[in-house]
């Protein structure tokens, strides 16, 4: 969790970084901070990616634990991120499948998928447009290819950011379902019912 909110800040840092660029008219020292800046970033989104499906992996394996069968193997919730186009629908059907079941597990009904939704959407925006722009301005060489590659970055930072506080959000909300889940597991049950 505490990646991801470092990953915020890191985001942050990057958009008033690019901007400053902006400001100082791309002097060679901005343009070096800006580059570590960018590689910083990428780690920390590696980082919070490999975070996450670990996360992931052990909520989606927590519901076999806990007796509910699953529609996928749990190795899924990591193989699925994996595999080209399947990865366009299949982790999202794995959150939601962990969202329902542990919903319904702790608090015997499910929230609307509503937030998920907006999380899955934002996400697969956010992959889509940063991919295309990293294919638009590779390797830039001159001021103006520069400026298009910080103008991109800038507008890959707009989805990413909300990106990555539904991811926030959601991790947040299933944790508080499976601490509520856990609480009633080790609940003491009381056996001797009375005979009528």
């Amino acid at each position: 969790m505490g990646v991801c909110w470092a990953l915020l800040v890191l985001i942050v840092a990057m958009v008033l970084g690019g901007v400053g660029l902006f400001r100082t008219g791309f002097s060679e020292a901005g343009i070096i901070l800006y580059g570590l800046l960018k590689l910083l970033l990428f780690c920390f989104i590696l980082l919070s990616v490999l975070s996450f499906i670990r996360w992931l992996w052990r909520a989606y394996a927590n519901l076999n634990r806990a007796g509910q069968p699953t529609q996928y193997a749990s190795a899924w919730a990591v193989g699925a991120w994996l595999v080209p186009f399947l990865n366009f629908v299949r982790p999202y059907c794995i959150v939601r499948e962990t969202w329902r079941s542990t919903y319904l597990l702790a608090d015997e009904r499910v929230p609307s998928l509503a937030l998920l939704r907006w999380w899955w959407g934002f996400f697969l925006i956010d992959s889509v447009i940063r991919q295309l722009l990293t294919l638009l301005t590779n390797a830039p060489e001159s001021g103006h290819q520069i400026a298009d590659a910080v103008t991109s970055d800038l507008v890959s930072m707009l989805f990413l950011l909300p990106s990555t506080l539904l991811t926030l959000m959601v991790i947040r909300r299933l944790h508080a379902a499976e601490t509520r889940l856990l609480a009633l597991a080790e609940a003491p049950h009381d056996s001797a019912l009375p005979v009528v």
